[in-house]
């Protein structure tokens, strides 16, 4: 089967990774695979496989950069002959139902990422081509259900297909934990928390931060890069917490620093799925996480979930778990992991795999359970 992949970018957010990941798999599965992005550079390279051919558009706000990047996208599908076009995020969705206008091809699916697409106008613009996608998804069941709500997707064509990660790289490794502790300078007992994700206020490290104060006789580990740095240098400096707070900044290996931690916190505002909560859990972690997006559904445990934008019940959650005994964080960790299995990759692929297949969603029996 030829599947062309389209996304706005090639960046390192999760819708993006995502992405990556199930065009991988499906190279692996003996598919014939593209990947087309819109517009920045792209940083992924090292993540894709060798086997699938990568297009850039080059897209800027121009209309003229908007026609050309219509006539490359179209010779693109008549050279290719994709039997399906699995198209993701906002504006490569909107650019491939352009496309079925004028270039026929079998079927079309429009894969969003997250409930919070920042504009009524991006609503309006889904409700109105909506009938030129076949199949819609979103990645949690709230997300879905909330763009049906705003008559954005069609219920009998729209479905939750949860993202998925590879387990077998996110496994708990003591050697791992032993050395980047020490790489650190953290001691074998010092209870450390661990955040991933972006520097920006959907990912709110400045409200992990106040809940943090209050938490004594620990560390925190932020791993991530972003506009927010700056700001987030200046709280840690203003509270005097040099030393309990560790800016890494990107990491490649995230993996590892997952098991140097004793339990993951997210902190978001909004959240699509929470990509880094289930790399966590499959790490065998303690997990905190706001309820963000499809995080209560990703975490399945309504006891370590708290609201957004609350840092009291955030703080009062990280020194439950900090003052648990050993026994039952390694209980709650092996609870998560288990989990956190319901997101393996081979099982998210057999799904989309699939829908690509039947080109219907009305048969099918979905592996994870709305």
């Amino acid at each position: 089967m030829n599947i062309l992949y389209t996304i706005t970018g090639l960046g390192l957010g999760g819708a993006e990774i995502a992405t990556i990941d199930i065009a991988n798999n499906m190279v692996n599965r003996g598919h014939r695979v593209m990947i087309l992005y819109l517009k920045d550079i792209n940083v992924c390279s090292q993540k894709i496989h060798s086997n699938i051919k990568v297009v850039g558009l080059n897209m800027s706000k121009s209309p003229f950069s908007l026609l050309k990047a219509l006539f490359k996208y179209k010779q693109l599908v008549s050279d290719f002959k994709p039997e399906v076009i699995h198209s993701n995020m906002y504006h490569a969705n909107m650019l491939s139902r352009l496309i079925k206008l004028i270039q026929k091809h079998p079927l079309l699916i429009s894969s969003e990422h997250n409930k919070n697409i920042e504009g009524r106008e991006k609503m309006l613009f889904y409700r109105i081509t909506d009938v030129l996608s076949d199949i819609n998804t979103n990645v949690s069941n709230e997300a879905t259900d909330y763009f049906v709500k705003k008559h954005a997707f069609s219920l009998g064509k729209s479905i939750t297909v949860y993202n998925g990660i590879d387990i077998n790289k996110f496994k708990r490794d003591e050697n791992d934990r032993i050395r980047i502790r020490q790489e650190l300078g953290i001691s074998s007992e010092e209870f450390v928390f661990v955040n991933v994700g972006r520097l920006t206020i959907a990912k709110d490290q400045i409200n992990l931060l106040r809940a943090f104060e209050k938490v004594l006789y620990s560390k925190l580990i932020i791993v991530g890069s972003g506009k927010l740095r700056e700001e987030i240098e200046k709280y840690v400096i203003n509270k005097n917490m040099q030393n309990r707070v560790l800016l890494l900044g990107k990491k490649l290996n995230v993996h590892q620093f997952y098991s140097a931690a004793d339990c993951f916190v997210l902190s978001s505002r909004w959240e699509g799925f929470g990509i880094a909560l289930v790399e966590a859990m499959s790490c065998e972690l303690p997990v905190i996480t706001t309820d963000a997006g499809g995080c209560r559904e990703v975490c399945n445990n309504s006891e370590f979930v708290v609201p957004v934008k609350d840092s009291e019940s955030l703080a009062r959650k990280m020194i439950y778990i900090q003052h648990m005994t050993k026994d039952d964080q390694r209980k709650l960790g092996k609870a998560n992991h288990e989990q956190a299995g319901k997101f393996n990759i081979d099982i998210i692929c057999d799904l989309w795999e699939k829908i690509y297949f039947e080109k219907s969603i009305c048969s099918l029996v979905l592996s994870v359970e709305r």
